[in-house]
């Protein structure tokens, strides 16, 4: 295992309890490594050197999709349980908490840390033609292969459709993502990719409204990738 202070804990068969518990405390009390300028905001440039991906998924119409939505990432249900799990989080997210997840791919196990950065809550009593959301963020801590800030967020919009949205900001910060970059890349285009399907289907088996586009002609999926980058 790497040292858990120096960056990502990395290991070669799963992480013990003690080596779980070792990378938290090592974490918990470190800075944010992205750059001052880097920021959740939509429409911020990003930094140079920083990448910007955005993706969204129409997950449903109405309150009760929008609810399902918010409710997973009230539980941090958004991270793609094929491999990736939580270890440690905030239920629900907490400003200034500490998150760490275990991730597996290409015969390795590691460990990334992140702190909740921000949280936005428009409320869930009342809809009034407007848009509505319910967003978290979080932040790197050394403890993690990229630098920068990733944001979830479930919207409600004003003509009724809900939207699952992930846009995170990062370059890499670990040696080795920044080697094998090509591969990093791929690796953050699956963990999008593979959480937008989960969230959307595990909306569409708890609630009971179809996905429908303003036409009103079912859909199984509606989705729209960008991505933004200054060299």
């Amino acid at each position: 295992m790497l040292r858990p202070d120096l960056g990502p804990a990395i290991f070669r068969k799963p992480p013990t309890a003690a080596g779980v518990t070792a990378f938290i405390a090592a974490q918990r009390d470190r800075p944010l490594t992205y750059a001052a300028d880097v920021s959740a905001d939509p429409d911020a440039e990003p930094p140079r050197g920083y990448v910007v991906d955005e993706h969204r998924v129409c997950v449903g119409n109405g309150r009760e999709a929008f609810l399902a939505a918010r409710e997973m990432l009230l539980r941090w249900e958004q991270m793609p349980a094929a491999w990736m799990q939580i270890e440690v989080a905030p239920r629900p997210p907490r400003v200034g908490e500490l998150v760490v997840t275990r991730a597996r791919y290409a015969g390795l196990w590691w460990l990334n840390a992140c702190r909740v950065v921000d949280v936005r809550d428009d409320g869930v009593e009342t809809v009034n033609g407007r848009e509505h959301r319910y967003e978290v963020a979080y932040g790197t801590l050394p403890g993690h292969v990229e630098s920068g800030i990733e944001t979830f967020a479930a919207v409600l919009e004003p003509d009724g459709r809900a939207w699952y949205e992930i846009r995170a900001v990062s370059r890499p910060q670990f040696w080795l993502a920044k080697f094998a970059r090509r591969l990093s890349r791929r690796l953050q285009r699956r963990f999008a990719e593979d959480s937008l399907q989960q969230v959307a289907a595990l909306v569409r088996e708890r609630t009971t409204v179809p996905v429908r586009n303003l036409a009103g002609r079912a859909e199984a999926q509606v989705a729209a990738v960008g991505i933004k980058a200054t060299a």
